[in-house]
């Protein structure tokens, strides 16, 4: 315990090298048994000090050799500590700069010790790992073979905590590989098992993070806004996820934007919990959101460009700003030819800067939609637009009231009809002969009761 408290102070004290060599002391303390506590502690801080220290200053080949030389204390800790200290250690390694195809090296070889030493649990933790890291670094079709043995496996052991952090990798997984119904067949899954245990926060935001993700797929924005904010508040809870709590704001003031509700921006803005992560990511969705309101292509791919590391990089926003531009676009055009009853092509395309092919083809689509009244007249090269006249429309619609009346007035006669009641025979024998007076105008018609 001293030596580890020797290689803090040595630490906050700027002495680097020292702390590095007293931390590794302490990780050689010796520890008696399971129950050693006090020892176990110290090896485990010891670890994760000494990896937080080699991500802080990008040491990433340290962090590796730190990596391998674990395996050496697993057999004296327990077991749940040591899928722990895996998923600490490699979270690590991403902050240091190890790369992808380094850090699947090292855990393939941590499998195949786990496996050699019979430790399943940590095998299939270890397993779900490299998954993780064959995701990250785009090789979908890998970490989805693995996944698919690994939850086979681990279906057979009822093991649900693991089973739902399976199913929701899946999910991201077939998200990317462009098979949203597999995608959400795979969330629905995670969340029927989420739903039966204890879910931990954390696990809960990346749930409802992945939720959003695929309403956004079905061009769903206010769902998958509520979603997002829901992320959001969950990564904000633990104070140690920034950088998630940051991309799931940032998918909000996406959704904000697709949903052509820029001007409620501001008030999201303006909420306490959010100030803290004003950054240039906030300022690249206000950005866009101003682009896009004021219809203005040029604009917006000068945005695009002004933030390129922060939208490009991230393939959700990236895929969605196409589409986004490609609606901008439409309004643009349409702003453009607004004024004009007959207005050329080469014109338009100077305005929004782009080739008169691919702007004649845009309008073409729009026409087509039913988005634009206009033809194109390809002999003069222009587009002339026709004007909906208000005479026909006011006729259209009166002939639309017509219609119902017509059959509100067939559907009032229906019913007073069928509330109409025909008396029976006997019952209005009975009624006339009660009558004098028809009585009397019978018998002068009937000849036999005249005669009598």
């Amino acid at each position: 315990m001293e030596t580890l408290e020797a290689a803090d102070d040595a630490r906050d004290k700027g002495n680097h090298d020292a702390a590095e060599i007293l931390y590794k002391q302490a990780m050689s303390t010796k520890i008696s048994s399971m129950d050693d506590y006090e020892a176990i502690r110290v090896v485990e801080v010891s670890v994760y000090h000494l990896a937080a220290m080699y991500a802080e200053f990008k040491k990433a080949k340290q962090l590796s050799e730190l990596l391998s030389a674990v395996q050496d204390i697993f057999h004296s800790i327990p077991k749940a500590k040591t899928a722990k200290i895996i998923r600490k250690l490699f979270d690590y390694s991403g902050v240091a700069g190890m790369l992808g195809e380094e850090q699947r090296s090292i855990c393939s070889g941590m499998i195949d010790w786990a496996r050699a030493e019979k430790r399943t649990f940590l095998r299939h933790r270890l397993q779900l790992r490299l998954a993780m890291i064959l995701f990250d670094i785009q090789q979908h079709v890998q970490s989805l073979a693995i996944l698919s043995a690994l939850l086979r496996e681990v279906r057979r052991l009822d093991d649900k905590a693991l089973l739902v952090e399976i199913l929701l990798l899946e999910s991201r997984v077939f998200y990317y590989l462009r098979n949203p119904s597999k995608s959400r067949a795979s969330l629905v899954a995670a969340r029927t098992n989420a739903n039966a245990i204890y879910c931990p926060p954390l696990l809960q935001a990346e749930l409802d993070m992945q939720s959003g993700i695929l309403h956004m797929e079905e061009k769903d924005s206010k769902t998958a806004y509520s979603y997002f904010y829901e992320a959001f508040e969950g990564f904000h809870s633990l104070g140690d996820n920034s950088q998630e709590a940051e991309r799931s704001l940032k998918y909000m003031l996406l959704c904000k934007v697709m949903n052509d509700s820029g001007e409620e921006m501001n008030a999201v803005l303006a909420s306490k919990s959010v100030l803290k992560y004003s950054s240039r990511v906030v300022d690249a969705m206000r950005s866009v959101s101003g682009a896009y309101k004021k219809r203005d292509t040029q604009e917006f791919n000068a945005v695009l460009q002004q933030y390129r590391d922060i939208l490009d990089t991230d393939p959700v926003v990236a895929s969605y700003l196409t589409d986004l531009y490609d609606t901008l676009l439409e309004k643009h055009l349409l702003k453009i030819t607004e004024p004009y009853s007959v207005v050329q092509i080469d014109y338009v395309a100077r305005m929004v800067k782009q080739e008169p092919a691919a702007v004649e083809a845009k309008l073409s689509q729009m026409i087509l939609d039913k988005k634009l009244s206009a033809i194109l007249d390809q002999k003069h090269n222009c587009l002339v637009l026709q004007v909906v006249k208000q005479d026909a429309v006011a006729a259209e619609e009166a002939s639309k009231t017509i219609d119902n009346l017509s059959k509100v007035v067939d559907a009032l006669f229906d019913k007073v009809a069928g509330k109409l009641v025909v008396p029976k025979e006997g019952a209005a024998a009975n009624k006339d002969k009660g009558s004098p007076k028809k009585n009397k105008e019978e018998a002068a018609k009937s000849p036999k009761k005249q005669q009598k």
